[in-house]
């Protein structure tokens, strides 16, 4: 059984849910959380991910770049990043032995919306 500061964690997807989970992943002093979501950050998305500003907004910020700041200030003891390619699906991108230079690969995978991985979102 992994201690959990030994996991590192893919989180797909920076709306609600996403934001959500990964607070809780980052307060409970996982290893790593890693956040992919390479779409801009709407209006109508601030009634879901409570770290989204106007400012983030205007200045067209991606929903994992307007979330990082506040979610790396929450434990500094976890390694909070974002991927900013479009493969983080790719076998080999989730099979990384060495993810955020832990020399560990992900333990676990989370996807919170499948429009993700659609051309419209």
């Amino acid at each position: 059984v992994a201690r959990i500061k030994d996991l590192n964690v893919l989180i797909l997807g920076c709306r609600g849910v996403g934001a959500e989970t990964a607070k809780n992943l980052i307060l409970s002093n996982v290893g790593s959380v890693t956040l992919w979501d390479p779409h801009a950050a709407r209006p109508c998305d601030m009634g879901t991910n409570f770290y989204l500003t106007a400012d983030d907004i205007s200045r067209g910020l991606t929903l994992a770049q307007a979330c990082l700041p506040d979610l790396k200030s929450l434990n500094p003891f976890c390694r909070v990043e974002i991927e900013k390619g479009s493969d983080v699906t790719t076998d080999d991108y989730i099979a990384n032995p060495n993810v955020a230079g832990t020399q560990r690969p992900f333990s676990a995978v989370v996807v919170t919306s499948l429009s993700l991985f659609s051309k419209e979102h």
